[in-house]
């Protein structure tokens, strides 16, 4: 007592005394997805990263290894954090190495091979790298063993192999082009864009018809930037498909696999098509897997189409049970709603044919191409190396 008297004509007091235990700070939840070629990551309320899925050359752990498809260090099973990134501000993961922005000087942390210079030194191995030499980042974007950023000016910036293996750099090159974009999206040897205009341009290779003109490069060109007809008022972009203002979905390129969701399949000599709007939709989100589409729509439900190859569109039937006989569902040329899915406000669809979506409570459903522990449940105990319908990924 005589210590408080003390403290008390000194201007001071001593903290309360309280009962129970000290409130554990809430668990971080996933905030955002996205996927890769062979993974998937969830950007965590605490602005770390946690992921799944393939990683033999480190593209998300680094080891430092063997990049042997039977390593025991080559897949990712369940979502586990990366570690030496924090504050996360974006992230992307393509073929072989994953990049990160992190912090509120928007410093790029890239990890994985570099065999084709796309970690951006001119080293050839693989390992963690703190790329140098470009403005502060907004957005990056990977695919293949190509890397392209956006700048805070809204200005574009490549290296690695964006075009041609034969012409892989580890330069930083930027895009000239006189607009300035807001959001980029990458799609192997193809880059593109929205403009402060809301006007899809793209960039590079107009590989399978990917400029929207229904032309095709038979080998990869480095075109300069090219407009994508038709389309005005676009907010979100996937490679080859777009959304605008009115919640309309338009996609193009080819339709060998229905990919474009008009109620036909064409086949690989039919020469690619223009935008066309996917009927029926009204969408806030699209994303495109190597042949396949899916839709965020606005009532929270999410929609497929095209192969249904790995189970990619999420309606079964059960492994092993497909009435036509095929080892996978089958395709759909229409979009149909994936079953068990409600109250999405988040969509990632990886080029290798699976899916995964955030629901408004934070938790998270993935199915389709399981190889590579893409669908983060851990390997099938009967074999099946796909999911056909969406299964909860804990974390």
């Amino acid at each position: 007592m005589r210590w408080r008297r003390v403290l008390a004509v000194l201007g001071m007091t001593l903290p309360a005394c309280h009962s129970g235990t000290a409130t554990d700070p809430p668990a971080p939840v996933p905030v955002r997805l996205v996927a890769g070629v062979g993974a998937v990551c969830a950007i965590m309320s605490d602005a770390t990263i946690r992921c799944w899925g393939e990683n033999r050359f480190g593209q998300l752990i680094p080891h430092g290894g063997s990049t042997a498809v039977d390593a025991p260090h080559a897949t990712v099973d369940f979502p586990t954090q990366l570690p030496g990134l924090a504050d996360v501000r974006d992230f992307s993961n393509g073929q072989d190495h994953s990049c990160a922005i992190v912090g509120d000087e928007g410093r790029l942390s890239c990890r994985g091979s570099n065999g084709f210079y796309q970690l951006g030194v001119d080293d050839i191995s693989h390992g963690v790298v703190e790329v140098s030499g470009v403005p502060p980042a907004v957005q990056v974007q990977l695919c293949g063993q190509c890397t392209t950023m956006l700048d805070r000016d809204g200005a574009v910036w490549y290296w690695g192999s964006c075009t041609d293996l034969l012409e892989a750099s580890p330069e930083k090159r930027r895009v000239a082009f006189s607009q300035r974009f807001i959001s980029i999206r990458n799609l192997g040897c193809v880059q593109c864009g929205i403009t402060e205009a809301h006007e899809v341009w793209c960039w590079g290779s107009n590989f399978e018809g990917a400029f929207g003109d229904g032309k095709s490069d038979d080998t990869p060109v480095n075109h300069a930037p090219t407009r994508v007809p038709g389309l005005t008022g676009v907010v979100q972009l996937a490679p080859t498909c777009a959304v605008d203002s009115a919640h309309r979905v338009y996609c193009w390129g080819m339709n060998n696999s229905g990919q474009l969701g008009q109620g036909t399949v064409g086949t690989l000599f039919d020469p690619p098509q223009p935008p066309l709007q996917v009927a029926q939709l009204r969408a806030t989100q699209v994303e495109r897997a190597a042949n396949a589409a899916c839709a965020l729509e606005v009532d929270g439900h999410v929609s497929c189409w095209g192969t249904g190859y790995k189970g990619v569109l999420g309606n079964g039937p059960p492994k092993g049970q497909n009435p036509s006989g095929n080892a996978y569902p089958d395709d759909s040329p229409v979009p149909r709603r994936v079953k068990g899915v409600a109250n999405v406000i988040g969509l990632a669809v990886g080029w290798g044919e699976f899916a995964c979506v955030l629901l408004a409570d934070h938790s998270v459903k993935c199915w389709g191409d399981n190889e590579c522990s893409e669908v983060g449940v851990g390997p099938d105990p009967l074999g099946y190396r796909y999911e056909p319908f969406p299964r909860d990924v804990r974390f």
